[in-house]
């Protein structure tokens, strides 16, 4: 037997829906008489599944199933149809010697299966009779009766499966008649017995155990004159009309009037007379309803549409108006019986007329789910002159096929408007060019402050660095450069919104690392987070090397602002600088975990001199320009510029930037390279803030050093015992291990570092800690927090016995780094 043909047959049974179902009588008593008539103490009735042979019915055994694999009938079913498998004796069948069910119980020796074969030529599996004990060939009178019972067992399986498929077929049609609320009837003239479907019953409000349909009954359903019409309709239909359809009303047993349409044709015997009127009811209540309502809304619409000022115009699949609300005359001056027929289009500018195709169309693809647009055209009025208006076209349907048949457009004269919108557009111009010329004026002011301020930061700082300078007077020269570099930034701040306000800004893309730049970025803000204790956390999906086309300088510029916030208005938490490029697109994200706004301070934001916070204006300083200027640099750059933030939470301000990759020719554009005074030399950083970490590269690194990082001080004892350095920076506060208990893990080792000098890399104030403890443990000198980078170079420099002239001057370093 192929696949393809145990696939039927196996598919030909489950149709029969037999299988593991109760007992039956017909198959019982089939099973009897086969036991009987060939005198055997077992016969089955078995049906081959997937894996198993199921006993529909059986005489001498007990269970419902055996395993496939030891069926006798698996071989029987693999014979032509209606053939009979027969063993003699199975003890002495190879094929069946070893077979649980001939060394255990039932012990079968002799067997002898019809196979059950449908019309279609399935065979299912057999009758079967069996013994204990070895039997003769049957003879072929006995193989011919075997036969005979097989196919009253398959006669007995199509009955089942017709009388299942008829009650399928009842329950389908008794479902159809329910939702189309139909029922089906017939009245038999010879017996006068008229029979309903249960749909009948429902439809009438009665039961069918309580109610005998007759004529005479049925007809009490109706007002009096409709009975004499209904016994007219059935008289002519008797007399050989071929039968009759009416509509009417009739009350329900509980009293509801309905509507109801009522159909019936003529049935004849072979002679041609009338014998039985056969027809369906169906209750159109609902739908007479409908139609009732529809007919009612046209005319609300109609009211409505005779009254508007705006104009209401149809027209039709083609273009073609079909119809036109009367205020059509008061707007373009036609009347409506004048438009009837015509193209709408033949009024519209023909240089609109792309503009109202692409709202139409838009409707029309998304099958009406798209909003309406709103369509601003010109028109032609009846006089020659040319008119604005305003349409907002909706796809139109039939209401019986719910196809689209037409567009609906409302239609404003909007003259008035557009009058307006020119006279606003005017005076704009007007504050614009106003604007500008304060902003020239503002510039021009900026310019002349800058240049003095300029000189004045300088000759104060050189009188500072005067040796013969008394304390007095450092201190009052100190505090003149804090106020002049404090009044160069406001002056700075109004200078760079002049110039945007002014249009002047210059942006200058160039080939530059966003990662690199943000990273940098970001390190310049160590020593203040450092000093707050704040997390500082970067966070970039950009691959290494990427180059991209923007302006790092006005990029970095937005970066400082947001950053220098973030930290500003952060008492405890972190910041956090979260970079994302896609598609030629680079996102930028800083959060905090400051006080959060609310959405009234939101909207304040970005805009000039904004005072979202008064007390943390006075507290925290600035002119109230820098996110207006962040704004204006980002918008200016091509991109957008946004907030989101929750009170008690924190914020988060974000920019997007156009940023096509390039290739990159060269260095990053304003990071210059330095001088090596700490060339060579190898430092162990160990802090768990990666902020501080990244600091101590940043500067060392410049300066010619390599810096190997560990987070924690197990961390640093394993990597201290496996690589050799010059000096080791070690974090005092440090959770799990402490900086002081890695510090004489090290010491007390074996390791290549148990002699390097180790710098205590703290917060604490000097004057704080116990100097004398720490030399004793083994630390070589101090690195305070905020970091210094010429107080960290000239430390490692010390502890690494470099000379002073070999470590740069405090602000040329600064400038390096």
């Amino acid at each position: 037997m192929t696949i393809g043909s145990e696939t039927a047959r196996l598919r030909s049974l489950m149709d029969y829906r037999v299988l593991d179902t109760g007992n039956d009588e017909a198959f019982d008593r089939l099973t009897s008489l086969a036991a009987d008539l060939f005198d055997v103490p077992i016969a089955i009735v078995t049906l081959l599944d997937v894996d198993r042979q199921w006993f529909k019915s059986q005489v001498g055994l007990t269970g419902h199933e055996t395993p496939r694999d030891f069926a006798f009938c698996a071989h029987a079913v693999q014979m032509e149809r209606d053939a009979v498998f027969v063993v003699e004796d199975a003890s002495r069948d190879e094929r069946f010697a070893g077979n649980p069910l001939v060394t255990g119980e039932p012990h079968i020796r002799f067997y002898a299966g019809a196979v059950l074969t449908t019309p279609e030529g399935h065979n299912l599996g057999a009758l079967c009779i069996i013994d204990t004990k070895p039997r003769p060939y049957p003879s072929e009178t006995d193989l011919r009766r075997l036969r005979t019972l097989a196919r009253v067992v398959v006669d007995e399986l199509e009955l089942h499966r017709a009388r299942r498929q008829a009650e399928e077929n009842q329950r389908q049609l008794e479902l159809a008649e329910h939702m189309a609320a139909i029922g089906h009837w017939r009245l038999d003239l010879i017996t006068g017995v008229l029979t309903w479907s249960d749909e009948l019953y429902r439809i009438h409000g009665v039961a069918r155990e309580t109610f005998r349909p007759s004529l005479g009954e049925v007809i009490k359903f109706y007002r009096p004159d409709d009975q004499a019409m209904i016994h007219r309709a059935v008289g002519a239909a008797i007399a050989g009309t071929p039968g009759f359809e009416f509509e009417l009303h009739f009350q329900r047993a509980d009293g509801e009037w309905l509507d109801a349409t009522c159909k019936a044709v003529s049935e004849l015997n072979a002679a041609g007379e009338v014998v039985s009127l056969a027809g369906v009811f169906q209750d159109v209540t609902d739908l007479r309803a409908q139609e009732r309502a529809l007919a009612a809304s046209e005319a609300r619409y109609r009211l409505i549409a005779n009254h508007a000022s705006d104009m209401i115009l149809q027209s039709d699949a083609r273009g073609k108006i079909s119809y036109v609300s009367p205020s059509v005359e008061q707007i373009i001056g036609y009347r409506a019986e004048e438009l009837i027929g015509r193209r709408a289009l033949e009024f519209i500018n023909p240089e609109d007329h792309a503009g109202m195709r692409e709202a139409v169309f838009a409707q029309i693809n998304s099958g009406g789910d798209a909003p309406r647009r709103q369509v601003e055209h010109r028109a032609r009025h009846k006089d020659g002159r040319e008119i604005w208006l305003e349409a907002k076209p909706s796809l139109a349907y039939d209401p019986v096929t719910g196809e689209i048949c037409g567009i609906t457009d409302v239609i404003r004269d909007i003259a008035p408007r557009k009058a307006l919108e020119q006279a606003l557009r005017d005076a704009r111009a007007e504050a614009e060019a106003a604007t500008a010329v304060k902003s020239e004026f503002l510039a021009n002011m900026s310019h002349e402050l800058r240049t003095p301020l300029t000189s004045i930061i300088g000759f104060t700082g050189l009188i500072a660095a005067q040796p013969e300078l008394s304390d007095v007077s450092r201190g009052f020269v100190e505090r003149v450069g804090d106020a002049s570099r404090a009044l160069l930034a406001t002056v700075n701040d109004v200078l760079d919104f002049s110039k945007l306000e002014a249009g002047q800004v210059s942006i200058e893309p160039q080939p530059t690392d966003p990662a690199k730049l943000c990273r940098a970025t970001l390190a310049l803000f160590a020593p203040q987070a450092g000093a707050k204790d704040l997390s500082l956390d970067f966070d970039s999906d950009i691959p290494d090397g990427l180059a991209v086309s923007l302006d790092p300088d006005r990029v970095r510029q937005v970066l400082l602002n947001f950053l220098g916030n973030a930290v500003k208005f952060s008492a405890s938490g972190g910041v956090s600088l979260r970079l994302r490029w896609s598609d030629g697109r680079l996102r930028v994200e800083v959060a905090d975990t400051g006080p959060g706004m609310t959405p009234e301070q939101q909207a304040k934001l970005f805009q000039r001199f904004a005072d979202v916070d008064a007390s943390l204006s006075r507290k925290s300083g600035g002119t109230g320009l820098g996110l207006a200027i962040c704004k204006g640099l980002v918008e200016a750059m091509g991109g957008e510029i946004g907030v989101q933030s929750q009170r008690e939470v924190g914020s988060r301000f974000w920019f997007e930037l156009p940023a096509p990759p390039v290739a990159q020719e060269s260095q990053e554009p304003g990071v210059a390279g330095s001088s090596v005074p700490l060339l060579g030399i190898r430092v162990l950083v160990v802090d768990d803030h990666a902020a501080n970490r990244e600091l101590v590269q940043l500067f060392l690194s410049g300066v010619g050093g390599e810096v190997t990082q560990a987070d924690s001080g197990a961390a640093a004892i394993r990597v201290a015992a496996e690589l050799p350095f010059d000096a080791i920076l070690m974090d005092l506060n440090m959770p799990g291990m402490s900086g002081l208990q890695a510090c004489g893990a090290i010491r007390g080792g074996d390791g290549p570092n148990q002699a390097a000098p180790v710098l205590a890399f703290t917060a604490t104030a000097p004057d704080d800690l116990d100097l004398a403890e720490l030399a004793a443990i083994g630390f070589d000198g101090i690195v305070s927090k905020p970091l210094d980078p010429a107080a960290l170079i000239a430390a490692v420099a010390r502890a690494t016995d470099f000379t002073a002239a070999q470590v740069r001057e405090p602000e040329e370093l600064r400038r390096s780094v």
